[in-house]
């Protein structure tokens, strides 16, 4: 069941799974269950890029995997 509504949760709405998983109380409590998440960031595309999604061109000036929705730090810092 709690497999079930994890999976619910991560594929409706990812962005807010992201928020949770940077608390310390959740990670914590997690870890005292066995589970260790690992959050990757990813880069966001360029504006001048001809695709939304997969490797090229990103803000940073990295190549690297880019998806629209989330970013890396470097990135948030050139929005």
């Amino acid at each position: 069941m709690l497999r079930q509504d994890i999976l619910d949760v991560v594929l409706t709405n990812p962005e807010e799974i992201r928020q949770i998983l940077r608390d310390a109380q959740v990670l914590e409590a997690l870890g005292g269950i066995g589970i260790l998440p690992r959050v990757l960031e990813l880069h966001a595309p360029s504006r001048q890029s001809r695709k939304q999604d997969g490797v090229g061109p990103t803000l940073c000036g990295r190549k690297g995997t880019r998806h629209s929705l989330v970013t890396c730090k470097q990135c948030l810092q050139l929005y």
